[in-house]
Order: structure tokens, then C-alpha cells, then sequence
């Protein structure tokens, strides 16, 4: 999976939407491209004078057009899928020059925005040939940045205080933090819901995953089963959006198949859990991509398979016992999430039937099976 790259930190993850194939990754010595799913990776570096590739967006109606915002050396922009970059930091402003986050708007690709450690965000409206400070009522330690795909007006922005929306494309903010805490947490990722951009949903630096269902006007948190906290990435899967998976900081990655009701780890195969950004294929079966501290990887997925308690691909005796203790109220749902094939917080006698099926046939053309590789 990752001949052809360095070994050492990557940061940020793109898949071309025309040719899902065809992947970018943003790391410590720069952009990375593959054409052939991530089997291998060419490094795309002409003209970048700072390598470290932070943040990297592709414009969704010409995805030759690219952008990357570095760590120190602002925003780099190339034409040609990557072969070539220039520099496009006219009106961008901060010391250092360090891009957290960038995104397009869905609906007019020319206006982007750029998230700033220390310096808010910014907005170009020229595809980057020039930009301005959007600030006004917004906390300027910016970690994340997000679009509602609808009103593309409407953006948030991640900080160290909460989250931020802005309905007027930035012009100005408000914090949307109610449940988030007193001080707000610190936000360290954003994605919106596709289908239902009315649902938003918070990643956190030391309280995992929240959720807001109201367009951030009010948040939940949305934790069971997930044992690590400090949430670095959150991607929904674009054709099951009630499919969300989250990478953190050392626990590796973390899918959720009823929109954040409960979370199983996903890490078999993953050597580094040091996870900073995921990408979902938007062609099904929806492959998963994970930047980690060592390389990125890919996680191949089939169906759900109700009772596959570890997510191995097979149900074994003990898995079956743990459904029954569970059925039985001697044991947490917890222990066994996967029995739960309909998603009510309980076992019931035809999901352990089911799953006894799947012990005698397998769950091979019925069942999930994640493996990372």
C-alpha cells in the first residue's frame, strides 16, 4: 500500500472525484499522488518550497486543480494534478503561515477557505489569486472548517473555543457551542451530513464525538464504544451517509453504522494508531483511507455480519456465548455491538439465530468484514 512513500508523519488525504483512483496525501515531505488506489505513490513536489502538506482540497468540477495549505509557506495551488505548484498567499497574513484548514464551496469552486493556527480564516473568491481576513466574531485558533453542501453559505469553523458558523460565507461568526461544555472544547474536526446537513457533527480533542442535529444549535455527546477521545479526523461515508468513522490520536480508527450511536474499532492491520485524516471512496463499496503516523492505509469492507463480535469475518462459538450473557442482561451491549444487527441497544433471540447461521455458513456474501492493509 505505501510504495513510494516516505515513512514518516501524513496529514492530509485527497480522492480525485472524477477518478476515485486516483488519491493525494499530504505529508512531512510533501504531496504524494497514486493512480491506482493507493498500490503506490509518486511524490508531486515541483515548485513547493515548504513540503509539509497539511491540508489538501480538489475542485470538484476541474479536479486537475488542486490545493494545498502547508505548515508554514501558506497555500500552494497546481493546474495539472499536482505535477506542478504555485504559490497563492496574496492577502493571507499570520506568523507562521501555518494552514490548519482548507475547503471548497461545493457550488462555486472559485471561493475557498483557508483555517489558520493562530489567524482565523480566510477567503478567496478568485480560486486563491487573492484573499481576505473573514473574522469578524470568530475565535482565530482554527483547527477545522466545514460546508453545509446545501447552503454552502453556511460554513463552520473547529477552534480551540468551540465551534463557529457562519450563514453569510464567512462575513461573520457566531459560536453554535450549547452542550459543548463551560469553556467550550476545543474542536479538532468537522464533517456535515450529506443527506441531512442539519446534522453536523464535532470531533474533540479530550471528549471524543459530538453531535449536533439542528445545524450546530445544540450538541450531544456520542461516545459508546469509543475508548479513545482525542478525535483528529471524522469522514462520513458519501453513499451511506449513517456510516461515520473518526481516526484519533493514538487509538487508531473508529466506525459507526447508525450515525454515531455506537463505534467499533477498527484497527486490524494498522501498525501506526496515529491517525490525522480519512477520505471515503464515493463509489461503493465505499473503501476507507487512513493517513497515519507511518504511511496510509486502506480499509477494504464489505456488509455488516451480526454477531462477528471483533470484526474478523467469522463468528465463533465464544462470540455466540457473548450474545446469549447479553440477551440474558449478564453482560453490556458493549461487549458485543455487532450482535445488535438492528441497532435497538438489545440481543434478541432471532439476531443470536442469525448470528448462529453465520457461525455455520459464514459470513461471506452476508456479513462485514473490515480489514486495514
Amino acid at each position: 500500500m505505501n510504495t513510494g512513500l516516505r515513512d514518516l508523519s501524513f496529514y492530509a488525504l485527497a480522492i480525485d472525484p472524477a477518478t476515485p483512483g486516483t488519491i493525494y496525501t499530504g505529508s512531512y515531505y510533501g504531496v504524494f499522488k497514486s493512480g491506482n488506489s493507493g498500490d503506490s505513490w509518486t511524490p508531486m513536489n515541483t515548485g513547493l518550497t515548504n513540503l509539509a502538506g497539511t491540508a489538501l482540497v480538489i475542485d470538484p468540477d476541474d479536479s486537475r486543480t488542486l490545493y494545498v495549505g502547508t505548515d508554514n509557506d501558506g497555500v500552494y495551488q497546481s493546474n495539472d494534478g499536482g505535477s506542478s505548484w504555485s504559490a497563492v498567499n496574496t492577502g493571507l497574513s499570520g506568523n507562521p503561515f501555518s494552514v490548519t484548514a482548507l475547503a471548497l464551496d461545493p457550488a462555486t469552486p472559485s471561493t475557498l477557505y483557508a483555517g489558520m493556527l493562530f489567524d482565523g480564516v480566510f477567503q478567496s473568491t478568485d480560486s486563491g489569486d487573492s484573499w481576505s481576513a473573514v473574522n469578524t466574531g470568530l475565535n482565530p485558533y482554527v483547527n477545522a472548517l466545514a460546508i453545509d453542501p446545501a447552503t454552502p453559505s453556511t460554513v463552520y469553523a473547529g477552534t480551540s473555543g468551540g465551534v463557529f458558523q457562519s450563514t453569510d460565507s464567512g462575513s461573520s461568526w457566531r459560536a453554535v457551542n450549547s452542550g459543548l461544555g463551560e469553556p467550550p472544547l476545543a474542536v479538532t474536526a468537522l464533517c456535515v451530513d450529506l443527506t441531512t446537513p442539519s446534522t453536523v457533527y464535532a470531533g474533540t480533542s479530550d471528549s471524543g464525538v459530538y453531535k449536533s442535529t439542528n445545524s450546530g444549535g445544540g450538541w450531544s455527546a456520542i461516545n459508546a464504544g469509543l475508548s479513545n477521545l482525542f478525535i483528529r479526523a471524522l469522514a462520513i461515508d458519501p453513499t451511506t451517509t449513517s456510516t461515520l468513522y473518526a481516526g484519533t490520536f493514538d487509538g487508531g480508527v473508529y466506525k459507526s453504522a447508525d450515525s454515531g450511536g455506537r463505534w467499533n474499532v477498527l484497527n486490524t492491520g494498522l501498525s501506526s494508531p496515529y491517525i490525522s485524516a480519512l477520505a471515503v471512496d464515493p463509489t461503493p463499496p465505499g473503501t476507507l483511507y487512513a493517513a497515519a503516523g507511518d504511511g496510509v492505509y486502506a480499509l477494504q469492507q464489505l456488509a455488516f455480519c451480526g454477531g462477528d463480535c471483533n470484526m474478523d469475518g467469522q463468528v465463533i462459538v465464544d462470540e455466540l456465548l457473548a450474545m446469549v450473557n447479553i440477551a440474558l442482561g449478564n453482560a453490556d451491549i458493549a461487549t458485543c455491538a455487532a450482535g445488535d444487527a438492528i441497532h435497538d441497544n438489545q440481543i434478541t433471540i432471532d439476531e443470536i439465530i442469525a448470528a448462529v447461521q453465520h457461525a455455520t455458513d459464514g459470513c461471506a456474501g452476508t456479513a462485514g468484514l473490515p480489514t486495514l492493509s
